[in-house]
């Protein structure tokens, strides 16, 4: 409808928009499906995962992956899991592991592992304080380096002291920091332990000199998530890393359930 000045969507048109849009999607979709089978345009596959995953469930998924779709371009983003849901429902990509759930009638959400939390610390720090915590009432006297807002393992941490709120202030937190390897490299340092999923048994690297600590007390410990668009037919490549990442995730958890 056009006015002196201006021109907006006729009431018509607004009902049509949303099949418009579902119809462009799903031709992109039928596109990169058919690029994929016949060597065509080269398809991209966009993912995110939180810090963990990440480096944990992505090197050897991708890897397996890429034996099988060799052409396919992988763009692999990282971020906290609160920011990546967020994304995830704007349309920015196709499948993300985080370790927060979000109950969202657009997104299809699946657990695709457990685990428990840790503390990673030096020998040095657990032997200041005269062996790993055995309660909440303990671990309020480590030094505690804990993760930005936004941070599923953060979240899950603090939602294990819902039986006892009253420990929460008493709490010894020593820093606060953006991103999981910088408050690593503060543990390293010294200044106190780091909470941090047991996935990190999976990244040999990230554990050299220190110790993984579980803290299986805490409670019912943190699932981790794959979720996609309920909208977004995933094209071949994305079904074949779905079906790649829950595998590895189900040896990872039985890996998991082993630490001591």
């Amino acid at each position: 409808e056009r006015h002196h000045r201006s021109v907006k969507p006729h009431p018509t048109g607004l009902i049509l928009a949303p099949y418009a849009r579902s119809g462009l999607e799903t031709l992109r979709e039928a596109t990169r499906a058919l690029g994929s089978q016949r060597g065509g345009p080269k398809e991209s596959l966009v993912l995110w995962a939180s810090i963990l995953p990440a480096m944990a469930i992505m090197p050897e998924a991708l890897r397996i992956f890429k034996s099988a779709y060799p052409k396919v371009l992988i763009k692999l983003k990282s971020g906290e899991s609160e920011n990546i849901i967020r994304r995830l429902n704007d349309g920015e990509f196709d499948v993300a592991l985080v370790g927060m759930r979000q109950i969202s009638p657009e997104l299809s959400t699946e657990i695709i592992g457990h685990d428990e939390l840790c503390l990673l610390a030096t020998d040095e720090m657990c032997g200041q304080m005269e062996g790993p915590p055995q309660s909440l009432e303990e671990i309020v006297d480590w030094p505690l380096i804990m993760r930005e807002e936004g941070s599923g393992t953060k979240a899950a941490f603090l939602k294990s002291f819902a039986k006892r709120p009253d420990l929460l202030p008493k709490l010894n937190i020593a820093a606060e920091v953006e991103g999981l390897l910088p408050a690593v490299a503060l543990a390293r340092g010294g200044l106190g332990a780091v909470v941090i999923s047991g996935l990190a048994a999976r990244t040999d690297w990230l554990l050299t000199g220190m110790r993984l600590i579980p803290l299986g007390f805490m409670g019912s410990g943190r699932n981790f998530y794959l979720i996609r668009r309920k909208s977004h037919q995933p094209s071949p490549a994305a079904k074949e890393f779905i079906k790649i990442v829950k595998g590895l995730a189900s040896a990872g958890n039985r890996q998991s359930s082993n630490l001591s």
